[in-house]
């Protein structure tokens, strides 16, 4: 007997009031995030990686001033990269 998921009540009753406003729009609104800041790093990103290839994701995070999940993105994401044994290694 599989139970079937439910929305969370505080979910649903915003659902509720947009509705009773009048917007009825099922498609996903854009919503401004980080992309464009996360992707200016990634020249910077790169030559760290490239100079050092012991270095931490924590330190470039610091240097560059972004978080250290914005790193993993783009260093993993981006430049198709990954961590073997404490040294970054291009896949």
């Amino acid at each position: 007997m599989g139970r079937k998921k439910a929305l969370p009540t505080r979910q649903l009753n915003n659902l509720v009031a947009q509705f009773k406003t009048g917007y009825f729009s099922s498609e996903a609104e854009y919503r401004p995030g980080r992309t464009l800041a996360m992707l200016e790093n990634v020249d910077a990103l790169h030559s760290m990686v490239l100079a050092d290839h012991r270095i931490a994701a924590k330190k470039i995070a610091d240097i560059l001033e972004i978080s250290q999940e914005c790193v993993g993105f783009n260093v993993h994401d981006v430049l198709d990269i990954t961590k073997l044994s404490a040294k970054w290694e291009p896949k």
